[in-house]
């Protein structure tokens, strides 16, 4: 009976964990807009257009702070870097610390 017992709390708490869902680390959508206008009026000449991905999080302090730019382009990591670290976003409902991935096209005009 009594290892039949343990057997059942394992179980039981086994499918606990298992049933937890995480947490997406995709970025709100206002928090998307609000990024896509300090990113627009680019003063950036390319040679082509060119898809990117960016790392961020949100500080305590409600400001943006860039992780990482994966993108050959030194040029496009300096220009996404120098608009969005250290500005300080409206959007409510970001959790402090969690690092959020973002798909960044980069058009060229």
């Amino acid at each position: 009976m009594r290892n039949l017992i343990l057997v059942l709390a394992m179980t039981i708490s086994l499918t606990s964990f298992a049933n937890i869902t995480r947490p997406s680390n995709e970025v709100k959508s206002e928090l998307r807009v609000e990024i896509a206008k300090l990113l627009s009026k680019a003063n950036i000449s390319l040679d082509a257009s060119l898809s990117t991905e960016v790392e961020l999080m949100v500080n305590r302090n409600g400001e943006i702070v860039v992780l990482n730019v994966n993108s050959n382009n030194e040029q496009v990591n300096s220009f996404i870097k120098s608009r969005l670290n250290y500005r300080t976003v409206k959007t409510k409902g970001i959790s402090a610390g969690k690092i959020y991935k973002m798909p960044l096209k980069v058009i060229k005009k």
